[in-house]
């Protein structure tokens, strides 16, 4: 709060510099747990970036996007529809189709429709995403395989297996190539392939993916994290229904 309340005696409170104190603290708060705490500051900025920039600027679409990323995680998803969704209305004018922004905001909504069973309407903006991503970055970029893992769980989700796994895999071949083989992110796709292995019926593929994931688990976590044991009971029943 030193920081605010010294902006706000140099500056007034209708400064950008008081908005960008607020964005701040709200980032700490949300960091720390405290919901109610950041989604306040994010409103406070968001009030002074419209009075001062108008509603039309990218720094009013970056609040908007924050309050939509905030809410999302509360499991308020009309909220952070509608903010997302405003955030874009303002992105797509004055950044561009191919904008960075443009993608992150994309997989927001994203997620919010996949969160609310509307997964046609997610994948749709996913792929949009994929596609910025894509033309930003090439096709074989780090920043492709988030994407990548998202469409494969919306495929799941719409009892895809088949195009799900073949998702999983150009995320896996990406992630092994960028962070290594030994990166919790690639033990995470590991397990994904496993699960959509398991569901065809390919349980010898689902253990060998399981057991993958296993291994960089225990490596990276430890044998008692919470992923780790996940991971262990998995394998223990794939080795049931094998024998």
């Amino acid at each position: 709060m030193r920081n605010v309340c010294h902006e706000l005696s140099v500056h007034g409170k209708n400064h950008l510099d008081v908005a960008a104190s607020h964005n701040y603290i709200g980032s700490s708060l949300e960091a720390m747990g405290d919901n109610d705490g950041a989604l306040a500051n994010y409103k406070e900025c968001l009030g002074i970036r419209l009075s001062v920039l108008g509603k039309n600027h990218p720094h009013v679409a970056f609040s908007y996007f924050n309050i939509g990323s905030l809410l999302h995680d509360i499991f308020d998803n009309d909220g952070a529809l509608s903010n997302y969704e405003k955030a874009l209305s303002i992105q797509l004018p004055s950044l561009g189709k191919n904008h960075p922004d443009v993608e992150s905001t994309f997989l927001g909504i994203g997620s919010v429709l996949n969160s609310m069973g509307k997964y046609e309407d997610a994948l749709t903006k996913y792929e949009g995403a994929l596609a910025i991503d894509v033309s930003v970055y090439g096709k074989d970029h780090h920043s492709l395989a988030l994407t990548l893992s998202m469409i494969g769980h919306v495929l799941v989700y719409m009892g895809d297996n088949k195009g799900a796994l073949e998702e999983y895999e150009e995320c896996l071949a990406i992630e092994l190539e960028s962070l290594g083989k030994n990166h919790p992110n690639v033990a995470d796709t590991y397990s994904s392939i496993g699960s959509v292995l398991e569901s065809m019926g390919d349980c010898s593929g689902a253990l060998s993916n399981f057991e993958e994931c296993l291994a960089i688990r225990e490596q990276a976590l430890g044998s008692d994290h919470s992923d780790t044991k996940s991971c262990l009971k998995r394998i223990e029943i794939v080795k049931a229904k094998l024998s």
